[in-house]
């Protein structure tokens, strides 16, 4: 496999401060454009929505300079409706409620950068504990928190991605954020190929301390994190691919890095073999170092204030400028996700190792099968469907939007059913030219019914409803 540098982003720190000034990293785009980094990671802190002019300015001034931005959109972006302990709790009578005010936040900011702003990551670390005595977000409040965004800003459509929430890995908890998504799928019980995200957000943080003894995440051996590195990734890559089958979901890991506590030369040379190992990782669409400023902690490749660069920004820059030097701001969607097959996994809880990891994924083509139901369904037309037995059958799915059904993947073939073409009120009652048109390839079968009913009788009647399409 090539390594691939241009995933590398560089998170901004936080934005602005109390008072809404912008942090003084962000007023000049030199000091991050400068490190390399191909992508911002931008956290939006939002006491309301009138703080979002501060962003503008943001976006503005980095897309100016070629870079693409990586948001995050967290509970810090609803301040005027803390979260506090809402949804830790199961049984939360106030879960539903905020989870409905976040998700209108988030459609806020991402109807402001259409056209700006391409990939947006939910919740941050929904499984740290963040003050409380356990996990911020149940799973089963994860589970609605992105079905709730998923039907809110419908992603596809818009031409972006929504990554899920980060889940926590750290050498502290035991890469608890893969037992945390294994509970997540089963509180959502969704079938493979409707997964309400498209992406799996993740922070690593392995090495860090000297006390651990070798063999174990803690220990800062480089041979121990190579090691610990892929036991992680293929534990979570286990428990995505059991869950969701030949995904096309990737990892997007938000976070990751060391601290220059054990010293500066210790911090770069660690930060060089995190590159390496995600760089030559196929499963990572991006990789966001952690941070670009030292603050109580000393991640950054800047000293806190800004006052100086450090030997790990010498050391990330020239690796950018050796391996990855031409940066673009268009965000090529096709290479942030799958589809990749990989090896049968063993089921978690087994006592079997994961059976994956990099260099065993292969791209072959695949058929989605696509049911395109009438845009004012009320569920009865869904219904039918299911009714008649064609749910999961051969990865069908059912959509109610044109661009989803037809937004294909690479090494995918695509047909889609569409019923009840003309209620899209398209000239001449078809969609077949609007799919020439946007989404060629696609090949398209169109079927008119009176009643749901009706095409629960015809789907049961027809071997194969995707027949002639063209």
């Amino acid at each position: 496999m090539a390594a691939n540098y241009a995933k590398f982003g560089l998170d901004a720190n936080q934005p602005i401060d109390s008072r809404g000034n912008i942090a003084r990293r962000l007023q000049n785009p030199d000091w991050i454009v400068n490190s390399g980094a191909h992508w911002l990671r931008l956290n939006f802190v939002l006491p309301n929505t009138g703080f979002l002019d501060r962003y503008d300015t943001i976006v503005n001034s980095f897309t100016g300079r070629d870079m693409k931005i990586y948001a995050t959109i967290g509970h810090d972006a609803i301040r005027d409706n803390w979260l506090g302990d809402k949804l830790r709790d199961p049984s939360s009578s106030d879960a539903e409620g905020w989870i409905r005010a976040y998700a209108e936040r988030f459609k806020q900011i991402v109807d402001r950068y259409q056209g700006k702003i391409f990939v947006y990551e939910a919740i941050n670390e929904p499984n740290g504990w963040q003050g409380g005595d356990r996990a911020l977000i149940h799973p089963r409040w994860f589970a609605t928190l992105m079905n709730t965004l998923y039907r809110t800003i419908h992603p596809r459509e818009r031409g972006i991605h929504l990554i899920s929430g980060p889940l926590e890995a750290t050498w502290v908890n035991n890469n608890e954020g893969a037992e945390y998504l294994r509970k997540v799928y089963l509180a959502g019980s969704w079938s493979p190929g409707t997964i309400p995200w498209d992406g799996i957000g993740y922070h690593l943080y392995l090495g860090e301390d000297p006390a651990s003894p070798r063999g174990t995440p803690g220990s800062i051996d480089a041979g121990d994190i190579r090691q610990s590195y892929h036991a992680f990734m293929n534990k979570l890559w286990g428990v995505m691919n059991y869950y969701d089958p030949q995904t096309r979901h990737l990892i997007f890991v938000s976070e990751f890095g060391w601290s220059s506590d054990l010293g500066e030369d210790y911090q770069a040379r660690q930060n060089a073999l995190g590159m390496e190992l995600l760089a030559s990782d196929d499963r990572v669409a991006v990789a966001s170092l952690f941070c670009a400023e030292d603050f109580s902690k000393k991640y950054g490749l800047y000293t806190e204030g800004m006052g100086s660069p450090k030997r790990a920004f010498a050391t990330f820059r020239q690796t950018m400028q050796t391996r990855a030097p031409v940066r673009s701001r268009q965000v090529d969607l096709r290479a942030l996700e799958g589809p990749v097959n990989v090896p049968v996994v063993q089921p978690p809880g087994g006592g079997a190792q994961w059976a994956v990891g990099p260099g065993l994924m292969r791209h072959p083509v695949q058929r989605r099968l696509v049911i395109l139901l009438p845009p004012y369904d009320d569920g009865r037309w869904a219904r039918a469907v299911l009714d008649a037995g064609y749910f999961g059958q051969g990865g069908v799915t059912l959509c109610w939007s044109p661009g989803e059904a037809g937004l294909t993947i690479a090494g995918e073939e695509r047909i889609v059913l569409v019923v009840n073409p003309a209620e899209w009120s398209t000239p001449d009652g078809s969609l077949v030219p609007w799919f020439r048109r946007n989404t060629p390839g696609v090949k398209v079968r169109e079927e008119t019914f009176l009643t749901p009913r009706a095409l629960a009788d015809w789907l049961r009647a027809t071997p194969n409803p995707f027949t002639g399409a063209q």
